[in-house]
């Protein structure tokens, strides 16, 4: 019992945020582009998603020609492949 009050209390103190992966929006609400060309694309948001959005890292997605990021925290608004690429949020 003690252990298990050591470890919420933990949480509390820390602020554990969540983190998730995903398209990550602008502040005007669109996506991050990253063009054709692989390299730079690849560069470009893995760039983007460590040192903007304090994420591990990303990638271009050619098929949808957007930046992906992997485990950016919560707070981050992302893409759903249903809407449009630019919405005000």
């Amino acid at each position: 019992m003690k252990t298990l009050f050591l470890i919420i209390t933990s949480f509390i103190l820390l602020e554990v945020e969540g983190i998730k992966n995903g398209y990550p929006r602008d502040s005007k609400g669109c996506t991050f582009e990253c063009g054709q060309d692989a390299k730079h694309g690849d560069d470009y948001c893995d760039k983007m998603c460590k040192t903007t959005l304090k994420g591990e890292g990303g990638d271009c997605d050619f098929e949808y020609a957007e930046c992906w990021c992997d485990n950016i925290p919560d707070t981050v608004v992302t893409w759903k492949n249903k809407e449009p690429k630019c919405k005000q949020i």
